[in-house]
């Protein structure tokens, strides 16, 4: 469940970036089950790139894998065409625009033929039309695509259900509603730990009052009562007025809610992880428009 590492102590547990990333390269797992090779771009090789984009599409971690080219476009390019300038005002001494600069502005505009400022309009118009945004079609957002990036957003709107042609907007929508599931499952399994831990702390004081001794976790007692006869009598104190039932039950509704929290916490970050490729193919898209030839 971490990101980029994994607690997990055996290697068939094994889940995090490396060992999505590995298995698409070697084609097969850490334990040496197989693993179809990802070929997006249909050359008969295995990239990195396609290696990087196996992962965002299986594994199942709370990770949003990012790569370099990604911070770059983040930098220098941009999501949507930038406002048009105002033009400056002359003003006087007390910051009043003069009648003299508002009457020379207007002859100015008087001055310019018709045909320079439909073209001008015609010209602006068609830049703005270049520019793609999260919000634009879908299949337009996919027809600039790379391979990789249009598997990736292919099949996670499979596998999370979005469809239509904003796809930026059924990603958002969903998200949100995977939260507010996400929180509602936190509220619930609070309630759960609450009573587990009013219990626990109950049944704890009853034993250090049978054992004091037991507040030593090095002493004597401490082993005798995990043996066989020592067990017997220490259930029979729990089990009264069945607060050990009540215990586990408590325990086992906090384990079950958290595992539902989880779940949509991971689809939740399916859905991250596609707005976040949505964007990079619109930035790559829109970076010509903005950037320099140095950039570039």
């Amino acid at each position: 469940v971490a990101a980029g590492c994994t607690p997990d102590i055996q290697e068939k547990n094994y889940k995090e970036y490396s060992t999505s990333f590995w298995e698409a390269l070697c084609g097969e797992s850490r334990i040496g089950d197989p693993v179809e090779k990802p070929d997006f771009d249909k050359d008969g090789e295995t990239s990195y790139a396609e290696a990087h984009a196996h992962v965002i599409l299986t594994s199942d971690t709370i990770d949003v894998p990012i790569k370099t080219s990604g911070a770059f476009l983040r930098k220098f390019s941009k999501s949507s065409p930038p406002k048009p300038a105002k033009p400056e005002k002359k003003s006087d001494s007390n910051g009043t625009v003069t009648k003299a600069c508002e009457e020379e502005a207007k002859s100015e505009e008087g001055e310019k033929p018709e045909e320079d400022t439909e073209a001008k309009k015609e010209d602006e118009k068609e830049s703005k039309e270049d520019w793609l945004t999260v919000e634009s079609n879908f299949d337009k957002i996919l027809a600039v695509a790379s391979p990789n990036d249009r598997a990736v957003l292919e099949g996670l709107s499979k596998q999370l259900g979005l469809k239509g042609e904003n796809r930026a907007k059924s990603a958002r929508d969903l998200t949100k509603k995977l939260e507010d599931g996400r929180k509602a499952f936190a509220e619930k399994k609070k309630k759960s730990d609450e009573e587990r831990k009013r219990i626990k702390t109950k049944l704890s004081g009853q034993i250090r009052k049978r054992w004091p001794e037991v507040s030593n976790p090095y002493h004597p007692t401490v082993r005798k009562l995990l043996r066989s006869k020592g067990s017997k009598e220490l259930l029979e104190l729990v089990k009264k007025d069945d607060d050990w039932g009540k215990y586990k039950k408590a325990k086992g509704e906090s384990s079950g809610l958290e595992k539902k929290r989880f779940e949509l916490e991971r689809k939740k970050v399916k859905c991250m992880r596609f707005q976040r490729v949505l964007e990079n193919v619109v930035l790559e898209a829109n970076l010509p428009l903005v950037a320099d030839e140095k950039t570039l």
